[in-house]
C-alpha cells in the first residue's frame, strides 16, 4: 500500500519476494530474489527493504540490532496488517544525520563507532537466533527527528580512516578526539596505534590482556593454513624495528570463511580488533625472533586498505 506517510510498522523477520518465495532477514543474500519484496502478512502488499544487522554504541551501553526488514520509504502496512503500527502510541528517538567527514569539518570530536570486531560480530548471530525465535510484537511507530542529533555514527572503516588522518594532521583535535565503542569512551590516542606505536600498545595488552583498538600494519606475508595451530591461515605484517627492545610482530589470524584475498602483500592496512597476546604454544612468530601481538578478523569489514 502506496502512502506519503511516515514509515510506522515492527521490525520483520521475513518477507516474500515477487515470486512468492520466502526470504529470511539473517539469510538475506544466500539465494536470488525477484524484487520488490513484500510484506509477508497476507492482508498487506506494502513493500519492504532488509537492513544489515548492526551495533549501536552509547555511552555505557552497547546493544547488538540483527538485520531486519522494514517499510519501503513511501509504503504503509494496510491497517489490519499484523506489523502495522497504525493508532498505535509513537515514539521519538534521536538520530544522527551527518557523516564522519563532514562532522570534522563542523569540529566535532566525539564519534560512535559501529563498525564490529570478530567478537561483536559472534554477538550479533546471537542475537539474530533471539530474533528468529521471538520476534518483536511492540508495533509502536517511531519517527526519527533531527534535533538533538547525538554524536556521529562510524559506519565503516574508511570513516575511521578518515579520523585516524584527522587526528595524525591535526594535533589540537587529536587530543580532544574521543570514541564510543565497547560502551566506553576512549581517546583517539589510546585507539589508533602504528606499527611504531606496538611497543606501547603491547604495554596495554600486559597490563589489560585484551584491548579493542584499529592498528595500521604492513602485510608482509600471507601464510598457507597452518596445520600446527588448527590450519587456520595467518597474515604476518612487518615488525616494529625502532627503538630498543626486542622487535614487534603483529599477526592476524583469519576465520576459516575469511577471503583471504582481502589482504595483498605489501599493502598497507588498518584492522580493527581486539588484540592480545598469544601463548607461546600458539605462536606463528618463532620465539627468538621477537615478541607477538595478535587479533582475529572474521569478515572484510574490518579491513581497509590506505
Amino acid at each position: 500500500m502506496f502512502k506519503g506517510g511516515d514509515l510506522s510498522g515492527i521490525k520483520i523477520t521475513h518477507a516474500f519476494d515477487s515470486n512468492g518465495v520466502r526470504v529470511s532477514s539473517d539469510n538475506y543474500d544466500a539465494l536470488p530474489k525477484k524484487f520488490p519484496l513484500i510484506c509477508p502478512d497476507p492482508k498487506c502488499n506494502a513493500y519492504v527493504d532488509h537492513v544489515n544487522g548492526y551495533k549501536r554504541e552509547s555511552y555505557g551501553k552497547q546493544q547488538f540490532i540483527p538485520a531486519f526488514f522494514r517499510l519501503e520509504k513511501g509504503h504503509n502496512h494496510a491497517n489490519d496488517c499484523a506489523f502495522s503500527a497504525f493508532g498505535r502510541e509513537t515514539i521519538v528517538a534521536g538520530d544522527s544525520d551527518c557523516e564522519v567527514k563532514d562532522a570534522l569539518a563542523k569540529g566535532e570530536l566525539i564519534f560512535r563507532v559501529h563498525v564490529m570486531d570478530s567478537e561483536e560480530r559472534d554477538k550479533l548471530k546471537v542475537k539474530a537466533g533471539e530474533f528468529h525465535i521471538n520476534p518483536p510484537n511492540d508495533t509502536a511507530e517511531r519517527k526519527y527527528r533531527k534535533k538533538g542529533r547525538r554524536a556521529t555514527y562510524v559506519r565503516t572503516m574508511d570513516s575511521l580512516l578518515d579520523i585516524y588522518h584527522h587526528g595524525v594532521s591535526n594535533p589540537i583535535d587529536r587530543s580532544k578526539i574521543q570514541l564510543v565503542i565497547g560502551g566506553n569512551l576512549v581517546k583517539w590516542i589510546d585507539f589508533f596505534y602504528s606499527t611504531n606505536h606496538l611497543g606501547s600498545l603491547r604495554t596495554r595488552l600486559i597490563n589489560e590482556g585484551i584491548v579493542q583498538v584499529a592498528v595500521i600494519l604492513k602485510v608482509h606475508i600471507i601464510g598457507l593454513p597452518n596445520a600446527k595451530l588448527g590450519r587456520f591461515q595467518f597474515i604476518e605484517c612487518n615488525p616494529k624495528t625502532t627503538g630498543n627492545g626486542r622487535k614487534i610482530y603483529t599477526t592476524i589470524k583469519l576465520a576459516k570463511n575469511m577471503p583471504v584475498s582481502t589482504f595483498t602483500l605489501g599493502s598497507q592496512i588498518m584492522v580493527l580488533g581486539k588484540f592480545s597476546i598469544p601463548d607461546d604454544a600458539d605462536r606463528v612468530t618463532p620465539i627468538y625472533l621477537g615478541n607477538e601481538v595478535r587479533t582475529l578478523v572474521s569478515h572484510p569489514l574490518q579491513v581497509v586498505e590506505f
